[in-house]
């Protein structure tokens, strides 16, 4: 073979190499998917996308975003602190309300979600690809979630419910716990139980 039949063989499996494959035959991959260039939506987008109308993230709370595996079920879940407006009959169908904590004797019951507290906690559980999401709301007007305290708001893992020493919450909580403080320096908890979310106040020290 001749230095230009070389030559001319070279350039003939150089195009081979950079040619793309035959119809029908996939390509060879290249460590990355098409849905790995798709990322998942900030949380805000997450919230806007839920609430609608109904809410938005509170922006005088910091962090206003949380989060845990709060249902226990191993995926890691949102905690949205969120402005809430409007009529409850006006939640978008995927938002369930929660009332952890029962109205006080002299509270009438209202559809008005301003008649409560001024902010809610939003549980987006599987974060990231959730159409369900529990808006935690405080009918009473006066709410501790509307304190300064609550600004502090914080997140105990299940694994570590027994440093609490509530033996009580460790045994009902199933997965990990939302800490709200209080301005009298007693923290509450806010936890799923396995089929909703409920409230938990430590007895007070006599």
């Amino acid at each position: 073979m001749n230095r230009l039949q070389k030559v001319v063989l070279s350039g003939l499996l150089l195009l081979g190499a950079c040619s793309p494959p035959p119809s029908g035959q996939a390509a060879e991959p290249s460590g990355k998917s098409a849905t790995d260039a798709v990322q998942a939506p900030s949380p805000e987008a997450q919230v806007a996308g839920l609430l609608g109308n109904s809410g938005s993230l509170a922006q005088d709370h910091s962090p206003n975003i949380l989060h845990g595996d709060f249902d226990g079920d191993g995926a890691p879940d949102l905690l949205a602190v969120v402005t809430v407006r409007g009529m409850a009959g006006d939640l978008p169908a995927g938002v369930h309300l929660v009332l952890p904590w029962p109205p006080n004797a002299e509270v009438v019951p209202s559809d008005n979600l301003a008649q409560g507290s001024r902010v809610g906690l939003l549980v987006i559980p599987a974060a990231g690809n959730a159409t369900e999401a529990y808006l935690l709301h405080d009918a009473n007007p006066i709410s501790i979630l509307d304190t300064e305290a609550a600004l502090e708001l914080s997140v105990v893992p299940h694994s570590e419910l027994s440093a609490l020493e509530e033996p009580e919450l460790e045994n009902r909580a199933r997965g990990d716990v939302i800490v709200v403080p209080t301005e009298a320096g007693i923290d509450t908890y806010l936890y799923w139980d396995g089929s909703t979310y409920r409230s938990f106040e430590p007895a007070e020290e006599p």
